[in-house]
């Protein structure tokens, strides 16, 4: 029993993710739109594979045959969005069916469209569906898809999404008994639910904590029933959203583990409860046609009988799940050779021999059946998983052959870089050796040409020394011959002094003797002794003039580039001596205003400024 009440809270994981149960009422909406709509048309097959999904529990056959049809159309009649919600609905139907090959072409087919839309959303759900994929095949490769699959949802604002996969992480650790982890993403998947607002998933999430806490219960027993909580918490949603909700049989898989969880733990106190939950259940699954809602009730309520010793309860209640299975258009061998070998126990404690073995013989038959279906079910599975295998190969293959192309392609284009380069290098050797070589040249030829015009030059400079050194003789040599003129000059002016004082002299004695007025005499003496201090002040200055070197005359001609004259030269010899304006006057009967011209005229020639003082300049040289 206990076995039971366990396949019992997985049963509801397996519905809520492989069954797509609609309403009557959008079965014959979707069948409208599909009478109205051109075959052409891109909607058409979509509305089919939606027929499909919501038809898939009450007629599998039908369903993959519409699913076969959508998912054969060419990418020319259906577009991209439509196709991946077609193989995503054609995956879910594979996976409830078996259909294991199919199932893998279809994942295939998802990843690669997924890939060409290149967005996250459709990626995410490429993942997850790969990871269910790889779940239904046993292989632990699974869980590394829901992450990668959490990881691209991530990226989007799809809560629905994520919540989905929440739950299927947390399905992944309660399969593996991780309670921890199951506990964390079961959080998960309720908080995203609830940001999702969508009450299916609600519904589920809830689901997801009830199995939790149900597992918890049974290592812990807690004062707070929180298996219950979350259970009723799930029947209340389902409750307010009832139109809202597709799958109407959510509701009867609740109240169906909320009559296992009493009939677990509070028996048999509240054996009422367990009856009451239990054909509330049975009750929404008569409506809903859902069978093993149905079949799994009456299990329960049979278990409950046979505590209570009513066989006629008991047979009543395996006999509608009899009739119930048996009218399944898709036989369950293993569902009914469970129901006959149990009739066969019944009627073994009711002493019928006759129907004990009628129903053995039934239980064998089935349980037989079931042996080969399972068979061919692992036959399928190990073919799905060879081929699967064998695409991994394949897959791993052409990467490593891919890997081998573009390692040998990134050698190659190594191999031309590197030769490229090389070229470069050998281009740019030569191009610089060209280069050395022409400004070798050109060093040379400018070399050859400084050689040249410094032979030139000195040359020139020997030419300019020479002639230099003849301008200077011949400057030398008038330099000479004009102060040997002067000096010629100053004699006869000397001469005439002396000639002149003489006859002055003779006048003074004559005066004397003469009987001239005292007062004539003595300005006649005056002017006669003025004239004679200047002689002698007139001789100082000739031993002065003497003395001045050469060179002063020879510099005064360069600054004026040999525009002086004789008389202008013994004016700047004057002025050297310092003579003032009224003793140079004197020596040269003019007026002073005549020498203060003559000095602005020998400034001009000097080439001095007004500001330049003409006495301090001819002192400097």
């Amino acid at each position: 029993m206990i076995k039971m009440i366990r396949l019992i809270f997985i049963l509801l994981c397996f519905l809520f993710c492989h069954v797509s149960f609609a309403q009557d009422e959008l079965k014959r909406d979707l069948e409208n739109k599909i009478s109205q709509t051109n075959k052409f048309s891109e909607d058409y097959f979509l509305y089919t594979a939606q027929l499909a999904r919501v038809i898939q529990l009450s007629d599998l056959d039908r369903s993959l045959v519409l699913i076969n049809d959508a998912i054969k159309q060419e990418d020319v009649v259906v577009s991209s969005k439509n196709r991946i919600e077609i193989l995503k609905i054609a995956i879910s139907i594979y996976l409830y069916s078996n259909e294991f090959t199919a199932m893998n072409l279809a994942i295939e087919e998802l990843l690669v469209a997924a890939l060409r839309s290149k967005k996250p959303e459709d990626l995410s759900y490429a993942n997850y569906y790969k990871g269910r994929g790889l779940s239904a095949l046993n292989d632990t490769n699974s869980l590394s898809y829901f992450f990668k699959a959490l990881k691209l949802a991530e990226k989007t604002n799809n809560d629905l999404l994520k919540s989905k996969l929440y739950y299927r992480i947390s399905s992944y650790y309660a399969d593996n008994e991780n309670l921890v982890l199951e506990n964390k993403y079961a959080n998960y998947c309720l908080a995203a639910a609830i940001k999702s607002k969508d009450p299916e998933q609600l519904t589920l999430a809830w689901q997801a904590k009830g199995t939790y806490f149900f597992e918890q219960n049974k290592r812990e027993v807690s004062k707070i029933d929180s298996t219950l909580i979350a259970l009723k918490k799930g029947i209340s949603i389902f409750n307010k959203n009832k139109d809202k909700i597709i799958l109407q049989n959510q509701l009867g898989i609740l109240q169906l583990n909320v009559a296992v969880h009493f009939y677990q733990f509070y028996m048999p106190f509240y054996k009422d409860s367990v009856e009451t939950y239990a054909n509330l259940a049975l009750k929404n699954g008569l409506a809903t046609n859902d069978k093993q809602v149905i079949i799994n009730c009456n299990g329960l309520l049979s278990e409950l009988a046979y505590k209570e010793n009513d066989l006629d309860k008991v047979e009543k209640l395996l006999l509608k799940s009899k009739l119930k299975a048996e009218s399944y258009k898709v036989k369950q061998p293993e569902l009914l050779s469970k129901i006959y070998f149990a009739l066969a126990k019944l009627y073994k404690k009711k002493n019928d021999p006759d129907q004990v073995v009628s129903f053995y013989e039934l239980y064998v038959e089935n349980y037989r059946l079931f042996i080969e279906k399972d068979r061919q079910r692992y036959s399928q599975l190990l073919d799905a998983k060879y081929e699967l295998n064998k695409k991994r190969k394949q897959i791993k293959f052409l990467d490593d052959k891919s890997k081998a192309e573009t390692k040998q392609k990134h050698l190659s284009l190594g191999i031309a870089v590197a030769l490229f380069i090389s070229l470069i290098l050998i281009f740019m050797t030569y191009n610089y050796k060209l280069k050395y070589s022409i400004e070798q040249q050109k060093l040379l030829k400018v070399k050859t040409e400084e050689d040249r015009l410094r032979t030139q030059l000195l040359e020139e400079k020997a030419k300019l020394k020479t002639e230099e050194a003849a301008r200077l003789e011949v400057e030398q040599e008038l330099i000479l011959a004009q102060k040997n003129k002067l000096q010629k000059e100053l004699l006869a002016e000397s001469l005439q002094v002396e000639y002149k004082n003489e006859i002055l002299l003779q006048m003074k004695d004559k005066l004397f003797v003469e009987n001239l007025n005292p007062q004539t005499i003595q300005n006649l003496s005056r002017i006669i002794n003025n004239q004679m201090r200047l002689d002698k002040d007139f001789k100082t200055l000739k031993a002065d003039i003497k003395g001045v070197n050469p060179e002063f005359i020879e510099a005064l001609q360069k600054t004026s580039n040999h525009k002086l004259t004789q008389l202008d030269i013994k004016y700047c010899l004057y002025i050297k001596l310092n003579l003032s304006t009224k003793q140079m006057a004197n020596l040269l009967h003019v007026e002073p205003s005549s020498i203060r011209m003559k000095k602005y005229r020998l400034k001009q020639k000097l080439n001095l400024s007004k500001d330049q003082n003409l006495s301090v300049f001819l002192n400097s040289i």
